[in-house]
């Protein structure tokens, strides 16, 4: 099992830097399509509306609206030859959907067009091995609720592990800036509870935990009674030649198994998180929170979800 594509979705000016800076060491490392894909969201009135008074404002609003997607679109394409530019990342000589034969080293393609971006990322990233995208920072630090609903939705329906960068400040710094030779991910902490979405994703980043330098299995608070504990998913991964150990952390009376996770992460100096998402119903994780939302909403350090 391997990478030989990896979606990347570009959605804005403030995340596509970080979302290329994740996805292009991947490419390199094991000669992959980076698919940038841009889905241009148009306005769109109802035909069967009438506005006797305003249809004129009407039109002036939808023209303006349209006018400012496409110079997104553009200024998206303009970055993406940048970025290709600057990780050295030949752009394809054609788009990725047209490719007939696996390419020989990394190389980039971009595709943008008119859509619904939360059911055509979702759908085009079913014929794609691992989605790579980034929210941009919203007024409180975290990822607008946007950009943030938008990737929990790709994480749901794509039936794809999705990596998702953490969010680089203005100037470019930030946990996913890293430069043009570096190597991602170097140490991957593993959130390991047991349960079959644990599995599944430690299955799915399988290819990424091959290449790292050190997988830590971290148990957070108690497990289920028949959960397979930290140690036998270490030793399974040690069977596929990934250098791997073990920990078991015990959450306070005050700490919280989340925060007690990320804080093994920051200590450890994880390049990335792998974890599987939405353990509980949909439903019940976005009425009362949950783990994965609050790892979605708080982490600086890159995760890996699949569901």
């Amino acid at each position: 099992m391997t990478i030989r594509k990896i979606m990347t979705p570009f959605t804005s000016l403030s995340s596509c830097d970080a979302a290329f800076a994740a996805a292009a060491p991947l490419a390199r490392r094991f000669g992959a399509l980076i698919d940038v894909v841009h889905v241009r969201q148009r306005p769109q009135v109802a035909g069967d509306f009438y506005y006797p008074m305003g249809l004129s404002y009407v039109d002036y609003d939808l023209d303006t609206l349209n006018a400012k997607a496409d110079e997104l679109s553009a200024a998206l394409e303009e970055r993406f030859a940048a970025l290709c530019a600057r990780w050295r990342i030949p752009v394809a000589d054609a788009p990725a959907d047209a490719l007939d034969a696996p390419p020989q080293e990394a190389v980039a393609a971009w595709t943008s067009f008119d859509g619904d971006p939360y059911a055509d990322l979702a759908y085009r990233a079913r014929v794609a091995d691992l989605v790579v995208a980034a929210p941009g920072k919203g007024a409180d630090g975290g990822p607008p609720v946007a950009e943030r609903a938008l990737f929990e939705d790709m994480i749901f329906q794509s039936g794809r592990p999705v990596l998702l960068a953490a969010a680089r400040d203005e100037d470019g710094a930030g946990p996913a800036a890293e430069s043009p030779g570096g190597a991602f991910p170097g140490k991957v902490l593993v959130a390991w509870d047991g349960k079959r979405e644990a599995a599944r994703a430690m299955h799915a980043a399988l290819p990424l935990l091959k290449a790292c330098d050190l997988a830590i299995v971290a148990t957070a608070g108690d497990t289920e009674w028949a959960a397979q504990a930290p140690l036998a998913a270490a030793a399974y991964l040690r069977l596929h030649a990934v250098p791997a150990t073990h920990l078991h952390l015990r959450p306070g009376r005050d700490g919280s198994p989340e925060e007690m996770l990320l804080e093994e992460a920051r200590k450890k100096q994880a390049d990335l998180i792998v974890m599987g998402a939405y353990s509980h119903q949909r439903w019940r994780q976005i009425v009362l929170g949950g783990f994965t939302r609050h790892l979605l909403k708080t982490s600086t350090i890159p995760l890996l979800m699949t569901h």
